[in-house]
């Protein structure tokens, strides 16, 4: 899960695209975070198991065309 803004303005046809560790990282769901006004939500599938000790990688969210700020993440 990730938090942001500007997500809830997206296309109702996608929920974007994600790369964790430069693997396809699925998007489950994107938009409006139902309790704090402004502030939106994206909901990640589970970490591909081919990371299992990979440590530091980048997460990266593509939606209409346009990257996110990326997001680094440790994985042990």
């Amino acid at each position: 899960m990730a938090f942001g803004t500007g997500i809830r303005g997206k296309d109702a046809s996608t929920n974007g695209s994600a790369t964790l560790g430069g693997l396809n990282f699925p998007v489950l769901a994107a938009g409006a975070q139902p309790e704090f006004v402004g502030l939106d939500q994206i909901n990640f599938g589970p970490i591909p198991r081919e990371l299992a000790g990979r440590g530091v990688v980048n997460l990266v969210y593509r939606l209409q065309s346009k990257d996110a700020n990326s997001v680094t993440l440790t994985i042990k």
